[in-house]
Protein backbone atom coordinates (compact mmCIF):
# COMPACT_ATOMS: atom_id res chain seq x y z
CA UNK A 1 0.00 0.00 0.00
CA UNK A 2 1.47 3.54 -0.88
CA UNK A 3 -1.10 5.41 0.05
CA UNK A 4 -4.60 5.88 2.19
CA UNK A 5 -7.75 7.22 0.73
CA UNK A 6 -10.31 8.72 2.85
CA UNK A 7 -13.37 10.33 1.74
CA UNK A 8 -15.80 13.68 3.01
CA UNK A 9 -18.82 13.33 0.94
CA UNK A 10 -20.44 15.94 2.86
CA UNK A 11 -17.22 18.43 2.54
CA UNK A 12 -17.25 17.54 -0.85
CA UNK A 13 -13.42 16.69 -0.68
CA UNK A 14 -11.39 13.60 0.22
CA UNK A 15 -7.61 13.38 1.70
CA UNK A 16 -5.22 11.32 0.59
CA UNK A 17 -2.28 10.02 2.84
CA UNK A 18 0.50 9.10 0.90
CA UNK A 19 2.37 6.19 3.29
CA UNK A 20 5.80 5.67 0.92
CA UNK A 21 7.44 8.49 -0.91
CA UNK A 22 5.15 9.15 -4.34
CA UNK A 23 7.13 8.20 -7.19
CA UNK A 24 5.76 8.81 -10.80
CA UNK A 25 4.61 5.18 -11.31
CA UNK A 26 2.71 5.49 -7.90
CA UNK A 27 0.88 8.93 -8.60
CA UNK A 28 -0.41 7.65 -12.21
CA UNK A 29 -1.69 4.45 -10.33
CA UNK A 30 -3.65 6.99 -7.98
CA UNK A 31 -4.90 8.87 -10.28
CA UNK A 32 -6.57 5.21 -12.24
CA UNK A 33 -7.36 3.84 -9.04
CA UNK A 34 -9.38 6.85 -7.78
CA UNK A 35 -11.25 7.20 -10.93
CA UNK A 36 -12.16 3.20 -10.60
CA UNK A 37 -13.39 3.87 -7.15
CA UNK A 38 -17.04 4.28 -6.31
CA UNK A 39 -16.83 7.14 -3.52
CA UNK A 40 -14.65 9.40 -6.06
CA UNK A 41 -16.46 12.19 -7.14
CA UNK A 42 -15.02 14.72 -10.26
CA UNK A 43 -16.12 18.01 -8.37
CA UNK A 44 -14.44 16.70 -4.91
CA UNK A 45 -11.40 18.81 -3.74
CA UNK A 46 -8.64 17.17 -2.47
CA UNK A 47 -5.70 17.20 0.47
CA UNK A 48 -2.56 15.18 -0.56
CA UNK A 49 -0.91 15.05 2.98
CA UNK A 50 2.99 14.52 2.08
CA UNK A 51 4.30 15.21 5.47
CA UNK A 52 7.23 12.81 6.07
CA UNK A 53 7.51 12.09 2.49
CA UNK A 54 9.17 13.81 -0.72
CA UNK A 55 8.01 13.43 -4.31
CA UNK A 56 10.49 10.64 -6.26
CA UNK A 57 12.04 11.79 -9.47
CA UNK A 58 14.27 13.62 -11.99
CA UNK A 59 12.94 16.16 -14.57
CA UNK A 60 12.25 13.60 -16.79
CA UNK A 61 9.78 11.90 -14.76
CA UNK A 62 8.16 15.13 -13.94
CA UNK A 63 7.48 15.60 -18.00
CA UNK A 64 6.60 12.01 -18.20
CA UNK A 65 3.78 12.52 -15.45
CA UNK A 66 2.49 15.48 -16.96
CA UNK A 67 2.03 14.09 -20.52
CA UNK A 68 0.51 10.49 -19.26
CA UNK A 69 -1.70 13.08 -16.76
CA UNK A 70 -2.83 15.35 -19.02
CA UNK A 71 -3.43 12.84 -21.74
CA UNK A 72 -5.01 10.19 -19.63
CA UNK A 73 -6.08 11.09 -16.24
CA UNK A 74 -7.31 15.38 -16.48
CA UNK A 75 -9.97 14.71 -18.65
CA UNK A 76 -11.54 12.84 -16.12
CA UNK A 77 -10.27 13.65 -12.59
CA UNK A 78 -12.42 17.07 -12.81
CA UNK A 79 -11.30 20.74 -11.55
CA UNK A 80 -11.62 20.66 -7.73
CA UNK A 81 -9.18 22.62 -5.57
CA UNK A 82 -6.00 21.03 -4.44
CA UNK A 83 -4.16 21.07 -1.10
CA UNK A 84 -0.53 19.77 -1.26
CA UNK A 85 0.52 19.73 2.73
CA UNK A 86 4.11 19.11 3.62
CA UNK A 87 6.68 19.66 6.61
CA UNK A 88 9.89 20.72 4.66
CA UNK A 89 11.14 22.98 2.03
CA UNK A 90 12.29 20.01 -0.37
CA UNK A 91 8.81 18.26 0.13
CA UNK A 92 7.47 21.93 -0.97
CA UNK A 93 9.09 22.79 -4.31
CA UNK A 94 7.80 18.94 -4.92
CA UNK A 95 4.53 20.18 -3.90
CA UNK A 96 5.01 23.00 -6.36
CA UNK A 97 6.65 20.67 -8.85
CA UNK A 98 3.29 18.20 -8.46
CA UNK A 99 0.49 21.31 -8.80
CA UNK A 100 2.23 22.52 -12.10
CA UNK A 101 2.83 19.37 -13.73
CA UNK A 102 -1.32 18.93 -13.19
CA UNK A 103 -1.77 22.36 -14.15
CA UNK A 104 -3.54 22.96 -10.85
CA UNK A 105 -1.46 25.82 -10.23
CA UNK A 106 -4.77 28.35 -9.95
CA UNK A 107 -6.31 26.08 -7.37
CA UNK A 108 -4.13 24.81 -5.81
CA UNK A 109 -2.11 25.15 -2.24
CA UNK A 110 1.12 23.44 -1.20
CA UNK A 111 1.52 24.93 2.87
CA UNK A 112 2.90 23.74 6.00
CA UNK A 113 -0.26 24.31 7.87
CA UNK A 114 -2.88 21.46 8.11
CA UNK A 115 -5.57 23.76 9.33
CA UNK A 116 -4.97 25.69 6.71
CA UNK A 117 -4.64 22.79 4.11
CA UNK A 118 -8.18 21.85 5.31
CA UNK A 119 -9.80 24.90 4.85
CA UNK A 120 -8.68 25.64 1.80
CA UNK A 121 -10.62 21.88 0.47
CA UNK A 122 -13.75 22.53 2.39
CA UNK A 123 -13.36 21.07 5.90
CA UNK A 124 -13.46 22.94 9.12
CA UNK A 125 -10.25 23.90 10.43
CA UNK A 126 -10.48 21.64 14.05
CA UNK A 127 -11.78 18.81 12.14
CA UNK A 128 -9.72 15.33 12.90
CA UNK A 129 -7.87 14.13 10.27
CA UNK A 130 -8.43 10.05 10.69
CA UNK A 131 -4.87 9.10 10.90
CA UNK A 132 -1.78 10.23 13.05
CA UNK A 133 1.19 11.75 11.70
CA UNK A 134 4.36 10.87 13.60
CA UNK A 135 7.84 12.74 12.87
Amino acid sequence: MVRELYFFPESHCYVVRWIVDPTKEAMLSHWHDLLEDPEYNPDFAALHDLRNRTIKGEYADTVESRDAYTRDVAPEVGGGRVAVLVDTAAAYGSGRQLTVMTGLEDDSLVTYSEEEAKRWIGLSEDHALPYTVYS
